[in-house]
C-alpha cells in the first residue's frame, strides 16, 4: 500500500503540472502502465498466496480475512469469488491486453 500511495502522489504531481504545461502523451501512457504493473504484481501475489493456502488445505476465507488485515479480501470478492483462480487470472490478463491495445491505438 505504501507503493500505491507514492505512485498516486507522483501521478497527482504530474496532473498538477499538466494544468500549467502541455505534457507529452507518453507521460500519461506511462502513468497508466505503472498502475497496470502494480495491479499485476498485486494479482500475482494474491494468486501465489491462494495456491499456497490451497496446498496447505487452509480455510481460504479465514486466510483472506486475517492475512495482511484482509488486504486481499476485496480483490478476491471482486475478481475471483465463484470462479476458478486460473480462469479469472486469464480474464484479468485479457482485460489488461485489451486495455493496452486501446491505449496503443490512441497514441
Amino acid at each position: 500500500m505504501p507503493l500505491t500511495y507514492l505512485l498516486l502522489l507522483r501521478h497527482k504531481k504530474i496532473l498538477d503540472l499538466a494544468q500549467k504545461y502541455v505534457l507529452s502523451d507518453e507521460e500519461f501512457w506511462t502513468m497508466g502502465q505503472s498502475v497496470f504493473s502494480l495491479q499485476g504484481a498485486f494479482d500475482k501475489r494474491y494468486r501465489d498466496l491462494m495456491e499456497g493456502w490451497r496446498q496447505q488445505r487452509l480455510n481460504i476465507d479465514v486466510q483472506l480475512q486475517s492475512f495482511a488485515a484482509g488486504m486481499f479480501e476485496a480483490w478476491h470478492v471482486e475478481y475471483y469469488e465463484d470462479e476458478d483462480v486460473s480462469s479469472a487470472a486469464q480474464l484479468c490478463c485479457l482485460h489488461r491486453l485489451a486495455t493496452y491495445d486501446h491505449i496503443e491505438r490512441q497514441r
